[in-house]
């Protein structure tokens, strides 16, 4: 399916693009458009669906590149190959994570073990194991208490007996468990301590990696016509739909993954889906839009760790330069796009450079 690569694609094209604009806007310093930055906590921003889709197409994938050992005698090696993989990306994650904390020095007690990378190995290791062993009903039930128990527990008051509290600077269980375990290893050092990729906000990603599964699973059953791309696209406004009317009684919130937020988010990821799905495989108009985004799509982890290496360089001399002189001809926020736009072309170009020559890494 054409429309997998070109939709983990976008995913990765967007996950540079925020992380290049934030290191812009708080690195630099510099004004930015608001909706490319995190929403502060509570809130739904475009910046925010880039990293749950790509937890949602890694789902598809599963379904897709699976399919074949779940339920046969190649478990056992299958497995195998899941947590060396799941492995490898923790792995790597952790080094990225930290990498801008060793240049000069390793300080262990300084570490962040969580992250972007780390996230997504945990949750496709658990999500294939889960494809492998259960029916598609069972892994669809699976999803649904995730996300509901999840939530309540979100409203249970804490092991010390004070009340849960949702809001940025309250204390719940998610902030709680990621504080009291990893201490100064959370992502933010304040008296929460939590970290937003951390322990039990993992969880509903593992739901909406399943939720990416059934999809891939409907998909290989279908026809490829405009029908079937309809369907998802309803599906798509049901699930967006869904999150915004319960997001007026459970915030959306991404650094607590609230069920809401991961309504939003895969609403959003399946609606690009079915507009790859519609442009590529079922009208075959594959064309130069499409290609931009899967060169991305098909070295997703190669690229994301290519921008991850070399993000500094969109707040060199030559970046702050750049956006110095477009600032003679465009508003603040839009000059301070320009470093950015030359640092996407150069992942871009990276990207190529791996698919001419037919460098396809896996992780």
């Amino acid at each position: 399916m054409l429309s997998v690569d070109v939709a983990r694609g976008v995913a990765i094209f967007g996950m540079i693009l925020v992380n290049a604009t934030a290191y812009v806007h708080y690195a630099m310093p510099a004004p930015v458009p608001p909706f490319l930055l995190h929403a502060n906590w509570d809130g739904f921003l475009a910046a925010d669906f880039v990293f749950p889709a790509f937890l949602y197409i890694v789902g598809i994938s599963i379904a897709l590149s699976l399919a074949g050992a779940a339920g046969s005698d190649t478990r056992g090696t299958t497995v195998r190959h899941i947590g060396w993989r799941a492995l490898k990306l923790v792995v790597l994650g952790f080094f990225l994570s930290n990498i801008n904390l060793w240049y000069n020095e390793i300080v262990w007690s300084e570490a962040r073990y969580f992250g972007v990378l780390q996230r997504i190995g945990i949750v496709y290791f658990i999500t294939a194991l889960i494809f492998l062993y259960v029916s598609p009903r069972a892994m669809a039930v699976i999803a649904g208490a995730i996300l509901i128990l999840y939530t309540g527990l979100l409203y249970v008051p804490l092991p010390t007996g004070q009340a849960a509290d949702l809001s940025v600077a309250g204390l719940n269980i998610v902030s709680w468990v990621d504080h009291v375990i990893l201490g100064s290893h959370a992502y933010y050092d304040r008296d929460l301590g939590y970290d937003p990729e951390g322990i039990l906000s993992t969880l509903p990603g593992v739901a909406q990696c399943l939720m990416g599964v059934l999809t891939g699973l409907w998909l290989k059953q279908q026809d490829r016509t405009v029908a079937v791309a309809g369907r998802l696209a309803i599906a798509a406004a049901i699930l967006l739909a869904a999150g915004i009317v319960l997001g007026f009684v459970h915030p959306i919130i991404k650094d607590l993954w609230t069920m809401t937020f991961v309504f939003v988010s895969t609403g959003i990821a399946m609606v690009i889906l079915a507009a790859a799905w519609l442009v590529n495989d079922v009208l075959r108009r594959y064309g130069p839009v499409s290609h931009f985004f899967r060169v991305f799509g098909v070295n997703a982890i190669a690229t994301y760790t290519f921008h991850f290496v070399t993000s500094f360089l969109v707040v060199s001399a030559t970046g702050v330069g750049l956006k110095n002189l477009a600032g003679h001809i465009l508003f603040d926020s839009l000059a301070s796009l320009v470093p950015v736009a030359v640092y996407l072309a150069m992942n871009w170009v990276f990207a190529v450079w791996l698919w001419k020559r037919r460098i396809f890494v896996k992780i």
